[in-house]
């Protein structure tokens, strides 16, 4: 039994909860739950260890608009060295997480932003992990199937199963063509 339900980490952990069930479905909070995580974030000045997981797994359910301050700060902060390297690993999430949440709410000058920062910081290079989701993320933005070929076959040669399933399921929930199969159509002389 909780002790005390107004504890604040039993409600950022009831709304990571939370989180999960609106990513399911791709879904935002209520502006209530959303009003609530911006307050939180917006008396943050140095992104601490709790604070950079709340974020990392509460950001799909953010309106992009309202998390693009936060994760900017989040950035800068990384870029001046002013970040413990073992928190390095969470942001790379926030990163991956902000870019399907930008993807999905189809914000393509916060996506672009990020890629572009990615890409400036030189972010995180040595981490399969995070350069496969970077190379399939820019590849769904980029609507550039060999990208996202390229990224299965990374997964696939690291025996990356979850991150197949997960690559999958996006495709499938957005209705993505598959990179796999080129469209003949367009290809076929009318006759």
């Amino acid at each position: 039994m909780i002790k005390n339900p107004n504890d604040p980490f039993m409600r950022h952990y009831y709304l990571m909860s939370l989180s999960t069930l609106y990513h399911l479905d791709f879904l935002v909070a209520s502006i209530d739950d959303q009003n609530e995580l911006i307050d939180y974030f917006f008396n943050i000045s140095y992104w601490q260890f709790y604070d950079l997981c709340l974020l990392e797994n509460v950001v799909n359910m953010i309106h992009v608009e309202r998390s693009t301050p936060y994760i900017s700060d989040i950035l800068k902060q990384y870029a001046t060295n002013n970040m413990p390297m073992a928190s390095v690993e969470t942001v790379s999430k926030i990163l991956i997480n902000a870019l399907e949440t930008s993807i999905i709410q189809r914000k393509d000058d916060f996506t672009r932003y990020l890629l572009d920062k990615v890409k400036k910081y030189k972010f995180n290079t040595d981490d399969f992990k995070f350069q496969t989701w970077l190379l399939f993320w820019t590849g769904v933005f980029e609507n550039n199937n060999n990208k996202i070929r390229h990224a299965y076959s990374i997964a696939t040669y690291l025996h990356q199963n979850i991150t197949l399933k997960n690559f999958d399921k996006f495709l499938t929930i957005t209705q993505t063509p598959s990179p796999f199969f080129e469209d003949t159509k367009k290809d076929t002389p009318k006759s």
